[in-house]
Parts: structure tokens; sequence; C-alpha cells
């Protein structure tokens, strides 16, 4: 299950410390599967762990450890956790059994919900329930406040867009879900950004009834048509554009190595695009199955480099830290 490092312009854990909430949610994703799993099995839902030791994983990834990293990256990232600590005043023994306690406190209404669980569960429907309730639970880490409190955070807990990336991808892609950028003079909504260990996407979905057929156009709007009903869309290819051109501009400015691809998707339709760019890649119902597989085996663990090009995307989501690309892009002219 990907790794929801960022909603909207809510505040998100992984800001405060990008180098150290994705190997923690892994791990903890791990545990108490296993844990669910055991109980599962023995029909005893005391969580022990003599009774629970069972070795089966939802995704066959290695959790991240300072052994994952050459000697140059375990320079880099010791110099960061110094450096939080320091700014934290706090002991790293302290600092680091305050945090255990955190994280267990997040998961533990997880596996209370288990408690009811039963034979009658198949081991099918014990997973999805499973990635149903860390769904909530990384909605809770991406938000830092309760969503339940107004209405446009109780409809991201049915979003089915969101819960789709989340839980049809493994747990080495971090996901920025339509965060806001603060560039220039306004925010920016970004669509979806997927920052894998080599590769990032910039996706802008194009929904619409079952096997709906898009039109592509070069206007402001498409059309899109189901059967003998049509309606005009907003054109996505606008948005794509920004948003590749946009993160394209933010690794450079970092320094970040990782290669830009824009992906306009449906799911469940169609997408008629005569000649399409040369930099866009046009994923529907005839070809989703092969590309959906391809990014599932590239099952390298999070790397250094991807998580400092998280953090230069992290970095725009405070107001504070706006800078102006695109003067900086005409200075350059």
């Amino acid at each position: 299950m990907a790794q929801l490092i960022k909603l909207l312009d809510y505040p998100s854990r992984y800001e405060a410390d990008i180098y150290h909430y994705p190997s923690q949610y892994v791990l903890l994703k791990r545990e108490h599967w296993e844990k669910i799993k055991g109980a599962w099995q023995s029909n005893n839902w005391e969580f022990t762990d003599e009774e629970n030791n069972s070795q089966i994983q939802i995704e066959d990834l290695d959790p991240i450890k300072v052994n994952d990293f050459n000697e140059e990256e375990k320079s880099f990232l010791s110099k960061i956790l110094s450096k939080v600590r320091k700014r934290k005043n706090i002991e790293p023994e302290t600092l680091e059994q305050e945090e255990s306690q955190i994280q267990e406190d997040n998961m533990s209404s997880i596996l209370d919900i288990f408690k009811v669980a039963n034979e009658y569960f198949s081991e099918d429907e014990l997973k999805q329930k499973f990635l149903d309730e860390l769904f909530d639970f990384q909605l809770k880490w991406a938000s830092s406040i309760d969503l339940d409190q107004n209405e446009a955070g109780r409809k991201l807990r049915y979003d089915e867009t969101l819960k789709y990336f989340l839980q049809s991808f493994p747990d080495n892609l971090l996901v920025m879900y339509r965060p806001v950028l603060y560039i220039g003079k306004a925010p920016i909504e970004l669509e979806i950004l997927i920052i894998g260990p080599i590769d990032t996407y910039c996706i802008s979905v194009v929904k619409g009834d079952e096997h709906h057929v898009t039109i592509a156009d070069k206007g402001n709007f498409w059309l899109q048509k189901v059967l003998k009903h049509e309606k005009k869309i907003v054109n996505p290819m606008f948005g794509l554009n920004r948003m590749g051109k946009l993160i394209r501009q933010i690794y450079l400015k970092n320094n970040i190595e990782s290669t830009v691809h824009k992906i306009l998707l449906t799911t469940n339709g169609f997408i008629d695009y005569q000649q399409p760019p040369k930099d866009v890649q046009i994923i529907d119902r005839r070809n989703y199955q092969q590309w959906h597989e391809g990014i599932l085996k590239k099952s390298s663990p999070i790397k250094l480099r991807q998580i400092k090009a998280a953090k230069s995307v992290l970095a725009l989501c405070e107001y504070t830290n706006h800078i102006d690309l695109m003067n900086e892009e005409s200075e350059k002219e």
C-alpha cells in the first residue's frame, strides 16, 4: 500500500520528518498485519507475541534500514537525524521512545477493530478490511487533524480515486494527492504526484462512466461519450503540462535525479488521442494492466534521492518557503 505523504493543503506528519516516517510506516504496517493474520489463523485476538508469529506479508518489500544506504548516504542521514534531535533539544533515546509510543497509539485502533473478526472472514476479505482501515490511518498521518470536522474532510474518506492510488501500489511509492504549492504570487494545486525510487509520475485522471470514450482536442474542452450520451470535460492536458513543468523545475533547482513521467490515466474507459505529445503516456483500458504490472515489478527499496525529491516538493507546500520559479526561468532566458 503506497504512502500518502501530502493531502491537499493539510499539515502532514511527513513534512515534520520525511527521513523517518516512510520506514516507520512500513514497519508498523507489517507488524500489525502479522498480528492480525496470526490472530485470525488462531482465532485468538489477544495479540501476544507468542501466539502471533505469522511471517505472511502484504507486499514483498524489505523495510527501510540504515543498512540500505551506502556510506555517503549513511553519513548524510546521520547528520539529518542529529539536526532533528538538536532542534528539539531531546536525547536520542527519549525522542525514539516518544516517537514509538505515538506510532503505536495511532495504529492501536486498527487492531481493536479486528477483534470482532471471526472464522467467517476469508483471507482476501481480511486483507481488504486491513487495507481499508489502513487507509483511514493514512488520512490521519497526512492531515494531522480530524477530517470529520468539515464536509470536505469527510468526502476524502470516500474518495475512490485517492483510495485507488494508495491501495493499488506498493509501499515504496510516496503519494502526494492534490498538493497545494506556493509558487509565485498564488497557491497552485497540482493533481496526483507519485514519487518512486527512480521515477516520478505526474498523473492526471480522466474520470467518466464505465466504458466511456474521451476524445482529445486542442481546445479548452474534450468530448466524452457513453452510448448515446455525451458531455464536455475540461482539457486535462493543461493541468498535466503545468504539473510536469513545475516538478522538473523544482528537481532542477534542487539537483534531484528522478525521471519525470506525465501520465494521462483512465481505468474504466478509453482515451482517443490521435497525436498525443511525445512526453505524455496515455493509459486506458487497453494498456492499463501492462502499465500497472510494470510499476509493481519495480520493487526497489526507498532511496535517499527519492526522499530528497519528496522533501523538495514538500518544502513548497509551506507558504513561508514559496519561490517564484516562473520569474527565475524568465530571467535565465
